[in-house]
Order: structure tokens, then sequence, then C-alpha cells
């Protein structure tokens, strides 16, 4: 089972790098990105299944 994941910083670049590492592992899939936390609530109220968030 995967481990539907969320990045959240207002860093494009860093959210960038951060995915990037995360692609190495199997079990993890990041499903969205977002720049703030209200960005995210909004991705969220459409795609509600994710495992983690990770606040960078």
């Amino acid at each position: 089972m995967k481990i539907r994941t969320a990045i959240v910083d207002d860093n494009s670049f860093l959210i960038h790098a951060v995915k990037e590492k995360l692609s190495f592992f199997e079990d993890i899939q990041v499903r969205l990105t977002a720049t703030n936390g209200k960005d995210l609530l909004e991705k969220l109220e459409q795609n509600s299944r994710i495992d983690l968030s990770l606040w960078i």
C-alpha cells in the first residue's frame, strides 16, 4: 500500500526538491502540492484521500 502524501510550502523550488527526493521511495506517492494552508484545504475538498501531509 502506498502512502498518499501532500507537500505544503510557499517555496515552489523546495516543493519540487522534496517531491523529487520522495520519488525514490516506491511506497510514497505525492498526490498533491500546495503553497499554503488555504490552498491545501481547497485541494483536500476535491481529493481527501491523503495519508500524510508534509509542512516544510
